[in-house]
């Protein structure tokens, strides 16, 4: 053939959309080598001119090394893939958290500080470690691909980090997030709008209130609309209308602390309060809610003093006896409330540290399905195995050090201060377990329907989820 015969073979089969390869050696190949798509010149045999035309030089003028040079272009490009895939999956549960803060009013779930956490810590040594995978079995088996379409970031692999990646991070940590909250006595219900309404762990300290809930068997209610809100059941107290009560100066009910103090009006009980507007709030919320504290509480009638008895204190003398709520600084519970309905009360204190509990929960749910969602993105079609995970140290090491870190900032005591976290229980972690699990099982089964259509090319729904969803 001549030269130009050989230019205008690889003319017509660009317009035909197609990629081509040209090999040649000699000056007249130099036209065709330069038009091509991909120029390979020879590197022993070559002129100087092709080799100057040329893309590509063989070194060895061994075809087979250009089999090699496609399956590590191929491995570059799977392993990019890969890795972006699972890097920007953290997006999503990394939004949410201020999303729902702003519309709903639900403490953000997630600190800045744990963000940054998530994308220069946990993220980063799994992320790099895609660089190192070996190639898949099926890689040249793989038809080639279409330059127009199968680019390194698609619709297809955004929808798969953000839309089912990402969701189910949020899902799972938001689970986790609700269930803390619940398990201190704080049920779903009275998440709308806690922090809009600056009632609950408020960063100004001058926004800090009590907060109180009614703990019952199967009804956990908020007891802040009854107390807090402009004419509400405290207004009569402002007013100093009801005998017994000392009259409100202010209702700026953060400035109701129950402090300790070493000279506590009598009785001298641990952990009274002399803030007479604060022991006067204490005994206000159990006479409107006819219900005692969870926590220890006292009074003195005459010389007797009552310990836990919510009517000696409440009932029969409401309007003489003076209520001390030792439990809110003590911690000591009300035995006699052990089972039964009560008012549980959070100072700021118990506010702070139960938000950062959950938050933290939220945090290591989050990792714990993230490390799922690495062993997932190993793979693109093939099913992952025992042998294929072993493969890649870099890989494992990156996930041990997801776990070791989150271990680190819950319980190391300073560091997790230090970054905004908190000890949590163990059943707490337990929660996050489900849905590492089902994520892992269904991004297995989700490979095995692709494979599935490959084997039948017939078959219509699995070849409609290989063609929208295989990234």
């Amino acid at each position: 053939t001549s030269p130009q015969q050989k230019l205008i073979i690889v003319e017509n089969f660009q317009r035909l959309g197609r990629i081509v390869a040209v090999t040649g050696d000699g000056v007249n190949d130099s036209p065709a080598l330069k038009k091509a798509n991909i120029g390979v010149a020879m590197g022993i045999a070559g002129s100087d001119v092709s080799k100057e035309a040329a893309d590509m030089i063989l070194l060895d003028d061994n075809f087979s090394s250009i089999v090699a040079g496609v399956e590590e272009g191929r491995l570059i490009f799977d392993n990019l893939k890969k890795s972006i895939a699972y890097t920007i999956s953290s997006n999503i549960p990394e939004l949410t958290p201020f999303l729902v803060f702003v519309l709903f009013g639900i403490p953000a779930a997630l600190s800045t500080i744990l963000i940054l956490c998530i994308d220069l810590g946990t993220d980063m040594i799994p992320a790099i470690s895609f660089a190192y995978e070996h190639a898949e079995a099926d890689i040249m088996d793989r038809p080639p691909r279409n330059a127009k379409t199968d680019r390194l970031v698609t619709k297809v692999l955004v929808f798969f980090s953000y839309a089912l990646c990402g969701v189910y991070q949020a899902l799972a940590g938001y689970f986790a997030y609700i269930m803390v909250f619940n398990d201190y006595g704080i049920s779903p219900s009275l998440l709308w709008g806690l922090s809009s309404s600056g009632a609950f762990a408020a960063a100004v300290e001058g926004d800090r209130r009590w907060w109180f809930t009614v703990n019952e068997a199967y009804n956990k209610k908020s007891s802040s609309e009854l107390f807090f809100t402009n004419g509400g059941a405290f207004r009569q107290y402002f007013d100093g209308v009801v005998p017994g009560f000392i009259q409100q100066t202010t209702d700026a009910f953060s400035q109701l602390q129950p402090t300790l103090n070493s000279s506590a009006v009598s009785p001298p009980l641990s952990g009274a309060s002399s803030n007479a507007q604060f022991n006067n709030m204490a005994k206000i919320v159990m006479t409107e809610s006819s219900l005692p504290f969870c926590y220890e509480f006292s009074c003195s009638v005459g010389s007797t003093l009552y310990t836990n008895d919510f009517d000696a204190c409440i009932k029969d003398f409401a309007q003489t006896s003076i209520v001390y709520y030792t439990g809110a600084n003590t911690g000591v519970l009300n035995t006699n409330a052990v089972g039964g309905s009560c008012i549980i009360s959070w100072t700021y204190d118990q506010q702070k540290q139960t938000y950062l509990r959950a938050q933290t929960t939220f945090f290591d749910t989050v990792i714990v399905v993230r490390t799922m969602i690495a062993l997932l993105c190993k793979t693109r079609l093939l099913p992952l195995t025992l042998r294929g995970i072993m493969k890649n140290p870099v890989h494992i090491i990156g996930i041990f050090f997801m776990y070791l870190m989150i271990v680190a900032l819950t319980y190391i005591p300073g560091l997790n201060t230090a970054f905004g976290a908190a000890p949590i229980k163990g059943i707490h972690w337990v929660m996050s377990i489900p849905w590492a699990i089902i994520i892992l099982v269904c991004g297995e089964f989700r490979k095995w329907i692709f494979r599935y259509s490959r084997r039948h090319p017939d078959s219509f729904i699995p070849n409609w989820l290989y063609r929208y969803d295989f990234w």
